[in-house]
């Protein structure tokens, strides 16, 4: 006879608290999240810690606001250009 062992909550493995700040940070400041993912992520592959779709997260979403915050700043800087005359090459 074969007996499962069902894990008992509290001997999960802890969560990564890197992960969870990268998730966090993430909404702050872009490209901290995704720096603090990428190495949240690499000591979750080490350690065995949970917080792997965190560290992924932080990851998607802070590249995403970089790219956003990279393309507004171009955008203004445009309509800066153009409100005052001036064209590309000045």
């Amino acid at each position: 006879m074969t007996s499962t062992a069902v894990p008992n909550p509290s001997e999960q493995a802890p969560f990564n608290e890197l992960a969870i700040l990268a998730f966090v940070l993430a909404f702050v400041t872009g490209i901290v999240g995704v720096v603090l993912g990428a190495v949240a992520l690499h000591q979750i592959t080490k350690t065995g810690q949970r917080g792997r779709k965190l560290a992924m997260a932080a990851i998607v979403i802070g590249s995403i606001l970089a790219i956003a915050f990279v393309g507004a700043a171009v955008a203004i800087f445009f309509s800066i250009i153009n409100q005052q005359g001036c064209t590309y090459p000045c």
